[in-house]
């Protein structure tokens, strides 16, 4: 259905595309994220973009993006304005903002002073690409930040049984010499094999 946009995407502003999460997605909003994923394709310098790999990783996204806010609002979990501004700007930026290309110097690599001059042109007239690309990454972040504290959550929530510890211990105690020999399917002569249905 996202790639037949003859049908789909010729319906009004109220057409949903899709729910996910309890969160539904209009033809104007999907497309709008389209637009702008294709604009950070292009900044990111790929000439030629896939319409219909942007529309699955949009719609990809926007799942993901729905189920994860709508756990982490059960649980009280958010990101912050201040948590947002270190990930972006303080001392230790997030991992996925050093990876962003339009911050990097000459040397490929991230450079803060790109990046404070950059955004002193968002609000220029005349930027609202610019300032697109921003917000999309500061929406990337705050996900994946957000994604990763649920992910924490869980993993320090969850323990293994007292049965399964106790077997773990047991097995720990124990030494064991093993030696094995190997040879690899690649090295074998296709011609000592005969296939069968």
């Amino acid at each position: 259905a996202l790639n037949n946009s003859s049908t789909l995407f010729n319906g009004n502003s109220r057409t949903l595309v899709g729910e996910a999460g309890g969160k539904s997605i209009s033809v104007d909003e999907f497309q709008k994220q389209v637009s702008v994923m294709t604009n950070v394709y292009k900044a990111s310098g790929q000439a030629r973009v896939d319409e219909g790999v942007i529309r699955d990783q949009v719609w990809g996204s926007f799942v993901q993006n729905s189920i994860v806010e709508s756990q982490a609002e059960e649980v009280g979990l958010s990101v912050t304005a201040a948590e947002l501004k270190d990930a972006t700007l303080g001392e230790n930026v997030h991992p996925m903002m050093r990876q962003i290309p339009i911050f990097y110097n000459e040397n490929r690599q991230f450079d803060k002073n790109i990046l404070y001059n950059v955004l002193a042109k968002l609000d220029e007239e005349g930027n609202e690409d610019l300032k697109n690309y921003w917000l999309f990454w500061e929406k990337q972040i705050t996900n994946q930040i957000l994604l990763e504290k649920y992910q924490n959550l869980a993993a320090k929530a969850m323990s293994a049984p007292k049965a399964e510890l106790d077997f773990v211990d047991q097995l720990s105690g124990k030494q064991v010499k093993v030696a094995y020999a190997c040879k690899q399917y690649r090295e074998l002569a296709d011609s000592l094999f005969t296939p069968t249905k």
